[in-house]
């Protein structure tokens, strides 16, 4: 009944923005005066990264400071298990588990590899229905006249105490929030609000490995074994590397024949390249003319792009038959400085682990 639901409220949000009303689709609701979403408490100063300092001369001011920010305690004593959220992974192609807040609520947890910096990040939402100790900087006079997607990367300080997923507890992480979140309204009320919290790459990266049983629809975290591939069966492993700036996993493997090193991002939806990527293999593969059209991005809402299908298109030891590749303009704003990406829906019908270990990802062969 719920995927039916979703399904359903997918269905409008894409027609009422293909047609839009005035108070109809999706919207991105900001917080107003962020500076003001300021909630450090000091409720145990033996456990809270925030200090409130009181003015010298003015009573009623108050300073909200860090004061200690170290990596969260990742606390699994074997590999764990977890079912994804079937509706989120083929609604929306991507991997989404239960995640459960030390009052015990249950919310959705997006394995995000492109979500660098903090460890943990969730919606202004989460924060105010849990009552979390928050911490936001005002925008500088500079960042005022910023693009309202721009602002949208601006991100504040938030103190989580716990986040469970199956077996696994991660203990205080760096935690940041989004002070904005995505509604979806039919006439300005709002009939969902966005409730979701994103594992960040620089936690990711601290398992032994991660494997994605896309078949299986599970989720496999290992801190402390390393990753052992069955004997009886021939996985493809390709290095990788987290870039410097900015952690993202780049990984060396054939496309369509040519070596390439592009971005793998778990959280994408599909195959995404920019234009020198698809030149590149565009003489290796047979597909339809490209065409105009949108995708959806997280942060800058419709964006254009072209769009093809590949006949047949090999991805390392996979051959993908009839997929959709988005060619993204060179000028775009989403992936800077990125040549383009795979994705966990890349792999949809397989294996992949991403194994910190050793820095490689390991594809398991297709039946």
């Amino acid at each position: 009944m719920m995927r039916q639901i979703i399904s359903v409220l997918l269905m409008l949000c894409f027609l009422l923005i293909l047609t839009p009303l005035a108070g109809c689709g999706l919207r991105y609701v900001e917080v107003e005066h962020p500076e003001k979403f300021n909630s450090a408490r000091l409720i145990d100063p033996n456990h809270s990264p925030f200090k409130i300092t009181k003015s010298d001369t003015d009573p009623n001011k108050k300073t909200v400071t860090v004061t200690d920010l170290q990596p969260g305690k990742i606390i699994l004593e074997k590999p764990c298990r977890v079912n994804y959220r079937k509706w989120g992974y083929w609604s929306i192609k991507t991997v989404i588990v239960d995640g459960r807040l030390p009052n015990g609520k249950k919310y959705p947890v997006y394995i995000d590899s492109g979500c660098s910096g903090p460890e943990i990040l969730l919606s202004d939402i989460i924060t105010r229905e849990n009552n979390l100790e928050t911490l936001c900087a005002a925008y500088k006079n500079d960042e005022q006249k910023l693009s309202p997607a721009k602002k949208r990367e601006h991100t504040g300080l938030c103190f989580l105490p716990t986040l469970e997923i199956g077996e696994l507890t991660i203990q205080k992480p760096i935690c940041g929030y989004f002070p904005w979140h995505c509604e979806f309204q039919v006439l300005g009320v709002p009939l969902w609000q966005e409730k979701n919290l994103f594992l960040g790459v620089s936690i990711m990266s601290r398992f032994k490995y991660i494997c994605f049983d896309n078949t299986k629809m599970q989720l496999e975290f290992s801190y402390n074994q390393s990753f052992q591939p069955e004997e009886s069966v021939e996985w493809a492993h390709y290095p990788f590397a987290l870039r410097k700036e900015d952690g993202r996993i780049m990984v060396d493997i054939p496309i369509a024949g040519q070596t390439c090193n592009i971005y793998f991002d778990t959280c994408g939806a599909g195959t995404m390249l920019k234009p020198g990527m698809w030149e590149k293999i565009r003489n290796k593969i047979t597909a339809t003319i490209p065409k105009d059209s949108k995708f959806l991005s997280y942060q800058h809402g419709f964006l254009p792009c072209r769009k093809t299908i590949v006949k047949k298109l090999d991805v390392g030891n996979i051959v993908l038959n009839n997929t959709e590749i988005s060619i993204l303009p060179e000028d775009t704003l989403y992936l800077s400085n990125i040549p383009g990406y795979i994705s966990i829906w890349t792999f949809k019908d397989t294996s992949v682990v991403l194994d910190f270990e050793r820095k490689l990802l390991w594809i398991k062969p297709r039946k």
